[in-house]
């Protein structure tokens, strides 16, 4: 493989060096801490020797002997020749893919199983009930014209294994021809019983066929997680990053395993147009006995569960671009293939195809940038059957697609005999935007297609009708009313200055006037706001239908907030006002003491006065008489503070026979000024003569007022208060 040359020299010179230090001590280490360790490295490492010198040394042909099920045999930095036949249930382990490499003979391998008519030509063959390859490279050296059969990096038949952290390359012819031979990791379970298979954290690049593969019942479990698959791509026939399939080869093929192909980068797999076996597009490829036996179409993911059963595949998580098909999957009859949450762009044909059984195609993004090929569909549902008994179901929910031909497309499968039944599809709560064509049913049947957003808030016209606003078009034999709309709300919608309102754009209802509080629905388009007060977050990703910003530093006011999802608008209102006023309302008790018994104090007015704001007053007359007592004293209280003007007088009134005279005292006034939560006290002083003069009277009424103006608002209050004052 002249483009792995150099990489292959460097790791050559690179683990010799590391083989005569480090892990020829580990492997002394180990031999006495850890008998269940067994240690391989290349000849003439020093200081210290491994156990064996070549892997295949380490599994001897009789399973009886050592190494016993469930050790680990540690292969040190190097490079050995394959192939190895992992006979036992052990972990092989590297030192790292950049340092342990197994490398393929660069002659015809032996072949160890077969599946239908085919033999197998792996390298490192898993041939033990549960063997583990972790950490190190497989490199074929694109020495696949040497094999002559189904050449294979990894391969386990009828067998549980683990992958894991394996970097495989090189699976392939020289030159690079794309026959359909050559995988990098292979895993076949043919025999009716429960095996798994657990591929996951691998690098696999430059296989002719397939980058993993998994055929099986639906006894075989599937965990394929973490992996990047790249093919060169261009190839003259089809080739796929991830397979899962049935026993295809078989008569009856049964129903495909079951499992997870989980957060996988997959890229690459094309077959190069204009040739004969590749096909010009998915539906016009019979001439070449169709698609899906020929071989003659790519796939990132490949998925097949033909025949009755009931396992299920989930895919999701993953990322497919640059293939003729995104996702390809065919389900058994009583299965369904799952596929949520991916992210499948840049397809030649389509992004998805649903071709066979139950198919759950749930809130991924596709299409986004149109790829080259002339008939891009971003879903396209066209039924094939190997036998003519089982249609395509797909239910398409909550995806976003967009930037294609035809976002989702439903028509007749290839040509065949017996004929596929009609296809059939449910479709809702997507959005559906920037297409050429939304959605194009070319069946004779109508299609359910309600609650979907096609880019405007006007709805989808037939694709020969003007299109309003932007919006995607539909074909005839189409129901898309009603359809999503964006609206938008603000909470709350009425807000004082400073203060913030959460503004929320949502395709959660539809043109009929329903809304829908739960449910699945599209998320990754991103929502750009404006506003003409204030300011809000320029923009937001959709997450299950919604996308929220905030509105800050509105004035005084409406402010009106507009949100644009493609060609839909909508707008709404929050009204902001100033700060209420607080007024903290004081109840002032007027207090009149007695001191003596000879004497008494009785006050005009009881009653309570409201003073506001914050303002306290508290006359209190420690005394029978002001003449005999002129220390009565007013207090006066500020919770913000305040200035405060005391004034007061006394009117006599004296008896004089039977005549009464009356007569009037005037207080000395007083300004007061008072700090914050303080108080004051305004003193009742008595002249002598004034003294005098109450001393004559019959009674006196005593009346003090207040003016205080709050230092925090300026606001004035004032006070009156009046006492009778008699003896007894």
């Amino acid at each position: 493989m002249t483009s792995l040359q150099p990489r292959r020299l460097a790791r050559v010179l690179t683990a010799t060096a590391l083989a005569c230090g480090a892990f020829a001590a580990l492997g002394a280490a180990g031999a006495s801490a850890a008998p269940t360790t067994i240690t391989v490295c290349p000849a003439g490492s020093e200081p210290a020797p491994c156990d064996y010198t070549t892997i295949q040394a380490a599994l001897p042909s009789n399973p009886s002997k050592d190494p016993i099920g469930g050790d680990t045999i540690l292969v040190g930095p190097g490079e050995y020749t394959g192939p190895v036949d992992v006979n036992q249930s052990v972990t092989i382990e590297g030192d790292g893919a950049a340092n342990t490499t197994i490398v393929a003979p660069g002659s015809a391998l032996t072949s160890q199983f077969t599946t239908g008519s085919t033999s197998n030509d792996p390298i490192v063959y898993a041939d033990a009930a549960n063997v583990t390859i972790e950490d190190l490279t497989v490199d074929g050296e694109d020495s696949g014209n040497a094999s002559g059969n189904r050449f294979e990096g990894i391969a386990a038949d009828n067998n549980s294994v683990t992958v894991n952290d394996v970097t495989v390359e090189g699976i392939a012819d020289n030159p690079y021809d794309g026959s359909q031979s050559g995988d990098g990791i292979y895993v076949a379970a043919t025999d009716g019983l429960a095996h798994t298979a657990t591929i996951t954290n691998n690098q696999i690049y430059g296989s002719n066929k397939n980058g993993i593969a998994a055929d099986g019942d639906s006894e075989l479990t599937v965990d394929i997680a973490g992996n990047t698959v790249v093919d060169p791509g261009g190839t003259p026939t089809g080739s796929n990053g991830i397979e899962v399939f049935d026993l295809w080869w078989a008569s009856t093929p049964g129903t495909g395993p079951k499992g997870t192909i989980t957060d996988n980068t997959v890229s690459g797999n094309d077959c190069t147009l204009g040739q004969p076996s590749c096909g010009s597009d998915l539906l016009s490829d019979s001439s070449t006995g169709g698609n899906d036996d020929a071989g003659g179409d790519s796939a990132g993911l490949l998925l097949g569960q033909e025949g009755d059963g009931d396992g299920n595949l989930t895919v999701s998580g993953n990322t497919v671009t640059d293939s003729d098909v995104g996702v390809w999957a065919d389900a058994a009859s009583g299965s369904t293939v799952a596929i949520t949450a991916n992210t499948v762009t840049d397809n030649g044909y389509a992004d998805v195809l649903a071709e066979q059984g139950n198919v759950s195609i749930t809130s991924n993004t596709i299409g986004v940038g149109a790829a080259s090929a002339p008939n891009l569909a971003g879903v396209l549902v066209a039924s094939y059957s190997a036998d003519g008994t089982v249609g395509a179901h797909a239910t398409i929910t909550a995806n976003t697609i967009s930037g294609t031909d035809e976002g989702i497309e439903i028509a007749e499968g290839e040509t065949q005999s017996p004929p596929a039944p009609t296809p059939t599809a449910t479709i809702s709560d997507n959005a559906i935007y920037g297409n050429t064509t939304g959605i194009d049913n070319t069946l004779s049947s109508t299609v359910a297609a309600t609650d979907n957003w096609f880019g405007c808030n006007g709805g989808p016209p037939v694709i020969t009708s003007t299109t309003p606003d932007g919006c995607d078009t539909v074909s005839s034999h189409v129901t898309a009313t009603p359809f999503l709309i964006l609206a938008e709300t603000a909470s709350p919608s009425s807000i004082t200055t400073g203060a913030t309102s959460t503004v929320t754009a949502s395709l959660r209802q539809d043109s009929a006037g329903a809304t829908f509080p739960t449910g699945t629905f599209p998320s990754g388009v991103t929502t750009t706001f404006a506003t003409n007060a204030g300011s809000v977050g320029s923009s937001a990703t959709l997450a299950n239908g919604t996308a929220t910003t905030t509105l800050s530093g509105t004035p005084i006011g409406s402010a009106a907030v507009t949100g644009t999802l493609d060609h839909s608008v909508a707008t709404t209102s929050v009204l902001t006002s100033a700060p209420a006023t607080t007024t903290t309302t004081t109840t002032t008790t007027v207090t009149v003491t007695v001191p003596s018994t000879t004497s008494s104090i009785t006050p005009a007015n009881t009653s309570s006065t409201s003073v506001a704001p914050l303002i306290a007053f508290l006359p209190t007359f420690r005394l029978s008489l002001l003449a005999e007592y002129p220390g009565s004293a007013l207090t006066v209280f500020c919770a913000d503070g305040c200035s405060a003007n005391v004034t007061g007088k006394i009117k006599l009134s004296e008896k004089e026979g039977k005549h009464v005279k009356h007569g009037t005292l005037v207080l000395m006034s007083s300004q007061l000024t008072i700090a914050a939560d303080s108080s004051s006290v305004y003193s009742v002083v008595l002249s002598n003569s004034q003294r005098t003069s109450l001393k004559r009277a019959s009674s006196a009424t005593v009346t003090l007022n207040v003016s205080a103006t709050d230092a925090v608002t300026g606001k004035t209050t004032s006070s009156s208060h009046s006492f009778l004052l008699s003896h007894t």
